[in-house]
């Protein structure tokens, strides 16, 4: 982490359209005529906006790792040609995952963890959506506990320690400003959330080098 910090400031300009429109898909549901239909086709626009975004993050990050000289500009269009398969993907992992919650919890989390790096193979090593679920699969087989105990450091560290209990610290230190304690844990999201990119990234990187032969 520390190796990332001169990039701390570029990703934080990276996720500021996720940003500002994460706060819009939380708003209240219309539920009549052509402001339901201009919700949803905003609330897909947004979806679309926010993958890219954190698809170029995922590319800017791990060119800087491997000493690649790519700006914010080159991110955003290296990622671009990727998106369908990233969106995808995303539905793939999503279904796979929804069917795994109506079987059981368990099964949802197996196959969550057993998917958790299409994503990234998608973006680095240019596969398909299927390939990149075959990809993510191929190397978590073997490791799945380490990964599992790996993604959930992540969420207790930058989801939860760093994001929701912090801005409940904040409240209950200042009590005042409890009405915006939404607001609050937003920020405290965009703040966070390069770390956990961050994280993500190397945690594919090594399990990835793990997983070559020799």
């Amino acid at each position: 982490f520390i190796d990332s910090v001169p990039i701390y400031g570029f990703l934080l300009l990276l996720n500021i359209p996720s940003f500002l429109v994460t706060p819009f898909l939380v708003l209240d549901l219309p539920t009549t005529g052509w402001k339901l239909l201009f919700y949803a086709l905003a609330v897909l626009g947004n979806i679309f906006l926010i993958i890219w975004t954190r698809g170029a993050s995922t590319y800017y990050i791990y060119s800087y790792f491997v000493q690649s000289n790519v700006s914010i500009f080159g991110a955003f269009k290296n990622t671009l040609p990727k998106l369908e398969q990233l969106i995808l993907g995303s539905w793939m992992v999503l279904g796979v995952f929804l069917v795994g919650l109506i079987l059981f919890i368990i099964p949802g989390i197996y196959l969550i963890v057993k998917y958790y790096f299409f994503a990234e193979a998608i973006l680095i090593e240019n596969r398909t959506a299927k390939d990149g679920m075959n990809r993510s699969s191929d190397l978590v087989r073997g490791r799945w506990t380490s990964v599992f105990l790996a993604i959930l450091v992540n969420f207790l560290v930058f989801d939860y320690l760093a994001n929701d209990l912090s801005s409940k610290i904040i409240v209950g230190l200042f009590p005042k400003i409890e009405e915006r304690a939404g607001i609050i844990g937003t920020i405290l999201g965009f703040l966070v959330n390069p770390f956990n990119q961050v994280y993500n990234v190397l945690l594919f990187m090594r399990v990835r080098q793990q997983s070559s032969p020799g």
